[in-house]
């Protein structure tokens, strides 16, 4: 993500505005996104952070607040972002700045999820595995995963890891039928279908 940031090429003329999407809290997201846009010019004057339903529903987390593809839990959380949002494109229309998670509170909320977080990324990346006895080798995980970490061996018949995972976990979340494992665990049909996103289905 810093990377590109980074790339993207400013123009002085033009205000912009940045919003970080959220499971439960976002703490300083959209001020952390602004200090890289800073200093390739840009100018931020608005920033806000949108409660979405949470696609984390690995077997290794049973959190009461996990959301499953349920449209009884999901549209409700949807039909308040929606109203969030019209509220953040208004204030963009009549050119009041607002910036949320700017303030001291915020900052601290997100330093307590950053500093545990990049401590452990790099051990909680390289967990996602495939079954290889339930895998109908569709290649859809592939296609889904934006960081190009899974790949078909074909000397071992079955996909493999690059190392590059960014625990999107789009490829759990997709498996039609729930090959993908997190921790060697594979999903637990309990917890219900993952979620897939408010228009997501499919390819």
């Amino acid at each position: 993500m810093k990377d590109f940031l980074f790339a993207l090429s400013s123009n002085p003329d033009k205000p912009v505005f940045i919003f970080c999407t959220q499971w439960m809290f976002s703490g300083d997201g959209a001020r952390a996104a602004k200090r890289y846009l800073a200093q390739s010019g840009f100018d931020i004057r608005w920033a806000e952070h949108f409660l979405m339903p949470n696609n984390v529903c690995v077997s290794m987390m049973r959190f009461f607040f996990t959301f499953t593809n349920d449209p009884a839990r999901i549209q409700p959380v949807l039909a308040r972002a929606t109203t969030h949002a019209r509220a953040f494109a208004g204030r963009i229309l009549t050119g009041r700045k607002s910036l949320k998670g700017f303030n001291p509170f915020s900052h601290f909320l997100g330093l307590f999820q950053r500093v545990p977080f990049r401590a452990t990324f790099d051990r909680w990346r390289n967990d996602i595995g495939i079954d290889p006895a339930k895998c109908t080798r569709c290649g859809l995980c592939v296609r889904k995963c934006p960081s190009r970490n899974l790949y078909y061996d074909e000397k071992t018949d079955t996909f493999l890891t690059h190392g590059t995972c960014i625990l999107c976990l789009r490829c759990y979340d997709f498996c039609p039928i729930s090959a993908v494992t997190y921790m060697k665990r594979p999903h637990e049909p309990s917890q219900g279908e993952p979620y897939k996103g408010p228009s997501g289905f499919g390819e």
